[in-house]
Order: C-alpha cells, then sequence, then structure tokens
C-alpha cells in the first residue's frame, strides 16, 4: 500500500479491522470495526466528509488516520 496522510498508509477495511481484532475471524473483525465507527458519531462524521460509506473496502491513509485518531493504535 501507499504511504500519504501523515506517514500513514491506506488499508482494504477487512485489514485494518483484523488489526484491531487479531483474534476473532476477519468477518467478526469487519463487522466490531464497523459497529465501533457507527457508534462513535464525531468519527463518523469525520469520515463521512472523507466520502467514506459503510459499505467501503478500501480506507485512504486520512480515513486510517482520522480511525486511528479516535480509537488509537490496533
Amino acid at each position: 500500500m501507499t504511504e500519504g496522510y501523515n506517514g500513514v498508509r491506506s488499508y482494504y477495511f477487512s485489514d485494518l479491522a483484523r488489526a484491531y481484532c487479531p483474534d476473532v475471524t476477519p468477518r467478526f473483525a469487519v463487522r466490531t470495526l464497523r459497529r465501533w465507527i457507527d457508534i462513535n458519531p464525531r468519527l463518523r462524521v469525520m469520515l463521512a466528509d472523507t466520502g467514506y460509506t459503510s459499505g467501503c473496502r478500501h480506507l485512504t491513509p486520512r480515513q486510517v488516520g482520522l480511525i486511528v485518531s479516535e480509537l488509537g493504535e490496533p
């Protein structure tokens, strides 16, 4: 993947989800990360401003940076 926003690289949503939830199935990890985004109104709005939608499969470096800044390091 490529480096970008403040040195953060782009990720597939499933890869970032598995980084946050390494001990569960990939499908459950994706559902868990989506749930964390859905219950965080501030994060949801910031991501929407970047073009993120709930079915998004690829995250830009900026989107990854926003997620990490709100949820902490995976």
